[in-house]
């Protein structure tokens, strides 16, 4: 049975995902983050103590999968993320983590292959050093260079598949004609996933990156032609996704369906819970209640009402992963 369908019949269910965001700090300022025009706080990020409570409490609720991303840069955070990535693969359940792929050092990504850590989702935004460094700040390429080669270099001694690193670009002007070469990137790094995501207009610094109708009817020309490349290499990407598709008419077809509040938790790093990462306000709180509480909650519940009716929030329309 699906989570909606326990949750219908009024059987007890568990989320799917918990989704940890440990930290709004970061060590880059990239030109499409959402921080620019904000001012995010980091005096009030949990605890080393309370994450750990939390991952504990998240394993006993039945996740089968934690992701760990956030507002900022997990390693910053580094010792506390590599005790959750233990606790995580001592209890078999999955792991994944959103990463600029900078702060790794070498004993770093020997201690990662050797825990069976299941996957890392580097954020490559350009295939060469003047557009990840323009993107990304001054030097980010070469540390990408440097670690991804690493892993490369472990995995291949220590004789291990995993993790699977994939990666995560965010269109904008300064990449979108160049997405054949981040295909051609990834293979020379063994990289065997490559996905998209629409760029999110947060600050004018994003808005100015953003692509006008030319840009995208070029976008259109250029995703055919990398899929082409990476299909020809093994790469698999999500780039069908963002090719138009010729409408047929059936008004079932553009329906919005998101199963999120029967599947994720998510968790902020000032312990705000929401069902996803999209920006709505949380009314939920790991500070005020243990995660099964929320999980199994009033909010929650109205949200699946709501979403089972089809009537989604207004974020859900403008989010970067609905395309």
């Amino acid at each position: 049975m699906t989570n909606v369908s326990k949750w219908l019949t009024k059987k007890g269910f568990s989320p799917i995902v918990a989704e940890l965001h440990v930290t709004n700090k970061c060590n880059l300022e990239c030109k499409t983050c959402w921080q620019h025009d904000k001012e995010p706080s980091y005096s009030n990020e949990l605890s080393s103590g309370e994450l750990a409570s939390l991952t504990e409490q998240a394993i006993r609720l039945g996740i089968k999968e934690c992701y760990i991303g956030g507002g900022g840069e997990p390693m910053c955070r580094k010792g506390l993320v590599l005790n959750l990535m233990r606790m995580t693969k001592k209890s078999s359940i999955k792991g994944c983590m959103t990463t600029n792929c900078t702060l790794f050092d070498e004993e770093d990504v020997k201690e990662i292959i050797n825990l069976d850590w299941d996957h890392l989702q580097v954020s490559i935004d350009g295939p060469d050093k003047e557009t990840q460094n323009l993107l990304r700040g001054k030097g980010v390429f070469e540390k990408n260079l440097k670690i991804l080669k690493l892993f490369k270099k472990w995995k291949k001694r220590l004789k291990k598949e995993k993790p699977h690193i994939s990666f995560h670009t965010v269109l904008s002007i300064m990449n979108y004609k160049k997405l054949r070469r981040v295909i051609s990137l990834a293979k020379r790094l063994g990289i065997t996933e490559v996905n998209l995501q629409s760029l999110v207009i947060q600050s004018q610094q994003c808005k100015d990156l953003s692509l006008n109708p030319r840009q995208e009817e070029e976008l259109q020309i250029e995703l055919k032609k990398a899929l082409e490349i990476a299909k020809k290499n093994g790469v698999n990407t999500n780039f069908e996704r963002f090719l138009k598709q010729e409408k047929d008419g059936n008004p079932r077809n553009s329906i919005i369906r998101c199963f999120e509040p029967w599947n994720r938790i998510t968790i902020l790093s000032d312990g705000n819970v929401k069902t996803c990462c999209n920006p709505h306000q949380s009314h939920e709180s790991i500070r005020k209640k243990a995660l099964e509480q929320v999980w199994y909650g009033r909010e929650f519940n109205r949200l699946r009402k709501e979403f089972y009716k089809g009537r989604l929030m207004k974020e859900c329309c403008t989010h970067p992963n609905k395309r």
